[in-house]
Formats: C-alpha cells, sequence, structure tokens
C-alpha cells in the first residue's frame, strides 16, 4: 500500500455520514460553484480514485472512458454543488464497490422532518419521533409505516409531504415542515440480565461505546454466556475493532489481510489479553450489519471463538479512506480489498450465520417482538 494512504476506518457507504455544519453567510453562496472550479475538482476526484481504488482494473470497468463519461456532464452542470456531487457520485457508482463515494459539506443540510425511519421487511416504519416536532404534533406514531414522501429538507423553508399507514392501517397524510433537529438518541436497552447467567450488550465501534463495552465484559467474566448484538452496526475504525477483538481472544490471532491497488498488505489482528471473557459468546447480526461488524463476526465464526445467530450480513467490507478535495468536497474511496484469515473474500458476500432466523418483520416491530432473541434465549436453555 503506498505510504501516502492513510488507513483510517471501515464505513459502510449507505451510512457514509459526516458532522453536519450549518451554512454560514458569506457574500458568496457557498453552495455556487464555477465552471472551472467544478471540472478542477472533478478531475481530481478521477484522478484520486485512478491513483489509490483498490482493485488496478476497476472492478472490470474502464476508467479512463468514465472520465470521457462523465466530464461533459459536470461541464455542462450548473452551479449547484449538491448536481456536482451527485454526477461525480455516478461515476463511482459505476465502480460498483462499498465505502466510495463524494459529498460537499457546504451543501450538505442540517435540516430534517424530525421523523426517523427504519427498513422492515422491506417498507420503512417510523421509528422515533423528535419532542417538540412537526411529526409528533401530528400524531405520527412509532410503527407506522411510511407509504409516500414528496420534498427534500434542503432548507429550512421546505415541506415534506408523506402518507403514512397508522397501527390500525388507516391511511394519515401530513405535512412536516423542515427544521433543525436532535440527532436520534443512542438506544437505552444496550445491556440486559439474560436467564442462566448469560448478559445481552449491543455493541457500536463508537470509541466511547467500545470503551464502555470494556468496563462490562471485565464486570461479568463470570457471565455463563455474552450475547453481542450487532444488529445494524455501520461499522468503524480498525483500531476500536482490534479492541473489540482483544476483548475475546487471550492469543494474538490474525483476522484478515486488505490488500491495496499495489499489492502491498496490511494486516488485521488481535494482540489478544490475558483479561479477555472466555466464556460462551453469541453475536447476533442482521442485513443491516456492516463493515468492522462483518469482519468480527466472521473472525469470530472462523476461529470458532463463537457463533452467529440471524441474517446473513450486508457484505460490505472494503477498506475506506477519505481525501479532502478542494471547496470541502470529501471523497470517500475503497482503498483495500479484504480477505478474512481463511481467505473469504465479505465484500457482496456477507457472513453466513451458523443459526439463520428470519429478520423482524412489520408485526414483530409493532408487537416489540424480537424473533433473534428468542431463538437465543433457547439456545441458552439447551445448554
Amino acid at each position: 500500500m503506498s505510504r501516502n494512504i492513510v488507513i483510517v476506518e471501515i464505513i459502510l457507504l449507505q451510512s457514509f455520514a459526516f458532522a453536519q455544519q450549518p451554512v454560514r453567510p458569506t457574500v458568496r453562496d457557498p453552495r455556487q460553484i464555477s465552471l472551472a472550479d467544478r471540472l478542477k475538482i472533478f478531475d481530481k476526484a478521477w484522478e484520486t480514485a485512478n491513483k489509490y481504488f483498490f482493485d488496478p482494473k476497476f472492478n472490470g470497468v474502464n476508467w479512463t472512458q468514465m472520465k470521457e463519461k462523465w466530464r461533459p456532464v459536470a461541464e455542462a452542470l450548473g452551479t449547484d454543488k449538491t448536481k456536482l456531487a451527485d454526477v461525480i457520485q455516478r461515476m463511482l457508482n459505476e465502480l460498483h464497490a462499498s465505502h466510495t463515494g463524494i459529498r460537499s459539506v457546504v451543501s450538505s443540510s442540517p435540516y430534517g422532518t424530525g421523523v426517523h425511519y427504519v427498513p422492515i421487511d422491506g417498507k420503512w416504519l417510523v421509528d422515533w419521533v423528535a419532542l417538540g416536532s412537526a411529526g409528533q404534533l401530528a400524531g405520527v406514531e412509532r410503527g407506522w409505516v411510511l407509504t409516500s414522501s414528496d420534498g427534500d429538507c434542503n432548507a429550512p423553508d421546505k415541506i415534506v409531504v408523506v402518507q403514512l399507514l397508522d397501527l390500525q392501517d388507516k391511511v394519515r397524510r401530513a405535512e412536516l415542515p423542515c427544521a433543525a433537529y436532535p440527532a436520534m438518541p443512542e438506544p437505552t436497552d444496550n445491556f440486559r440480565v439474560l436467564e442462566s447467567g448469560a448478559i445481552y450488550l449491543r455493541l457500536s465501534f463508537d470509541p466511547a461505546r467500545v470503551k464502555w463495552l470494556a468496563d462490562q465484559v471485565a464486570r461479568n467474566q463470570r457471565a455463563s454466556a455474552i450475547v453481542l448484538d450487532l444488529r445494524g452496526n455501520g461499522g468503524g475504525g480498525t483500531k476500536e475493532q482490534r479492541k473489540v477483538f482483544d476483548l475475546f481472544f487471550r492469543a494474538k490471532t490474525i483476522i484478515g489481510t486488505f490488500r491495496a491497488q499495489t499489492g502491498r498488505a496490511y494486516t488485521l489482528e488481535s494482540n489478544g489479553s490475558k483479561s479477555a471473557y472466555q466464556g460462551r459468546l453469541i453475536v447476533l447480526t442482521d442485513r443491516n450489519s456492516q463493515s468492522a461488524a462483518e469482519g468480527f463476526s466472521q473472525a469470530i465464526q472462523e476461529t470458532g471463538r463463537g457463533i452467529v445467530v440471524g441474517q446473513q450480513t450486508r457484505g460490505v467490507v472494503l477498506l475506506g479512506n477519505h481525501f479532502k478535495l478542494p471547496h470541502q468536497f470529501d471523497l470517500h474511496l475503497a482503498v483495500g480489498d479484504y480477505h478474512t484469515a481463511k481467505g473469504i473474500r465479505l465484500e457482496g458476500r456477507g457472513v453466513i450465520p451458523d443459526i439463520a432466523v428470519d429478520g423482524l418483520t412489520v408485526k414483530d416491530f409493532r408487537e416489540n417482538r424480537d424473533p433473534v432473541l428468542d431463538r437465543v434465549h433457547q439456545l441458552l436453555r439447551e445448554r
């Protein structure tokens, strides 16, 4: 791997998230961009991908032809940064790779409707409604199904018109003005005591959450089993991933290998820890378990350290790196392919659970049922 590449983190493109910054008024509208600057940014994005994209064959795509195809489109655009980001993203999509996308910090909107949705069984269900939001005032509740949405929140004076089915499947229509709302809070059920002396822990790879996990594992060394929930986990950095491995492996263990366009390899491994938990380990996954969560789950499975229960994961496990481009554009690019210690390529495949359990249905979500945890309770009783 080129020494100029800084290995930063494993992140899912579908969760390609950045800190939202309010637009600050200036003499010149920061969301506008000239023709010369448009082409400069486009060329820089293409050149960066040409130099650092992990596959020298570009996943079978003629990358030079992609420049010839998309540069005239960027040239013919108006001056809106959002439209330029969209064109570059469409070019990057030709690579069919995760961890590959672009965004403009300035053109991003900090506004929303205050209603958060979650995909379940092929539908979008309301998961959370911000206090004081228009959604709450309209009576929108958790479990309602979104059937249509018209509009977006790229400015505070916008309105999004939604149609939903309530808990009695009655059609409801609401006009939701865009405003700045707090982010959805962290789940409160991150720790539970289960039967037979087992404990349940929900994991994210945020540094603070990894520290919390380490504290919980240290306090529960005598637990008969640890159930580690990675469902909906969008991944995180390799640094945090290694820390989590060290909580469950006493010996140094090779997890997998990332390989760059140059052929240079980077080995992902656990250093091991004498204080690692040695009890039974059950890892929960679903179709939204991504990236670092997939690498962790597969390693637990491959080494025999534990079992994986739930659904097959998403299969987005490339190594991503961020590159700053002019005018506050940020390019996220897959710079390393990944294979597990046993040579399995997880990109496009995902982790296949040891015990498959169907995902949540709309009925399950509305009734607060969890078929995966129900299966875990059976496993705990069987041993």
